[in-house]
């Protein structure tokens, strides 16, 4: 083989070398530039939507670090939350159906609000679920006996501005007194039937006017007495001579 022809086959494989190395070197860097790119490129993954949302109050007062149950029909707790600083609480996830949420005062004292019920269809944004405190019973104590007038009395809460009173025959359950006041203490009439056992219950609003609506509530109480029989208040109303 000529010089000259083996001065051409060197030349063409240095410049085959060379060629090579440089395509090594353009695509050194591209399995990076991918990893990156389609790193970058990934959605992030979205943020569930809480199932159900809603607020804990007192009245119209907001109750920050509420602790809020649910609870199925066996009153097994289910889910539970706790409220944020304004009173706010989120839920993940909540049973299919029906079910019904209750409220837990942080300081741990009685709640005596009805529980709020969720029905199949109810909105799940937004719900109301109150808190109400458990009134200090003065008088009668429960289970005493008494006339057919008794004094009823109970303990004040400043924040309400009216109480309701409700007077029922603990036996058929007839409302014999349905009054509201602005004074913690009241003196029943028309008379009770002598020797029957009445249940009565006292709550505190801070409206005026209202019915049981818990958006008002704000405590309440719930006791009973019983009425002394014809004979004995007979007897307790004769003077001491004419007996």
């Amino acid at each position: 083989m000529r010089l000259g022809q083996r001065m051409h086959i060197l030349g063409l494989r240095l410049g085959w070398c060379r060629l090579r190395r440089n395509v090594r070197r353009a695509l050194a860097p591209l399995p990076l530039i991918l990893v990156v790119g389609l790193a970058g490129c990934v959605p992030a993954t979205p943020t569930p939507e809480p199932a159900l949302t809603g607020r804990v109050a007192w009245g119209a007062t907001p109750v920050a670090d509420a602790r809020v149950d649910v609870l199925s029909d066996d009153n097994e707790v289910l889910a539970t939350a706790v409220a944020d600083a304004e009173g706010l609480f989120a839920l993940e996830s909540v049973p299919e159906g029906e079910f019904r949420l209750v409220a837990a005062w942080p300081d741990g004292a009685a709640n005596t609000a009805p529980v709020t019920p969720v029905r199949e269809g109810d909105s799940r944004s937004d719900v109301a679920v109150y808190l109400a405190r458990e009134l200090a019973l003065t008088e009668p104590a429960t289970g005493d006996e008494v006339g057919t007038t008794p004094h009823l009395a109970w303990e004040a809460l400043p924040e309400a501005v009216e109480y309701r009173v409700m007077i029922f025959d603990a036996g058929t359950t007839e409302i014999m007194l349905d009054v509201h006041t602005v004074d913690t203490e009241l003196t029943v009439g028309p008379p009770l039937q002598p020797g029957r056992t009445y249940g009565w219950t006292v709550t505190a609003h801070s409206e005026f006017g209202t019915d049981a609506s818990s958006r008002t509530l704000l405590g309440s109480l719930t006791s009973e007495f019983r009425t002394a029989s014809e004979v004995a208040s007979s007897e307790a109303a004769a003077p001491a001579g004419l007996l």
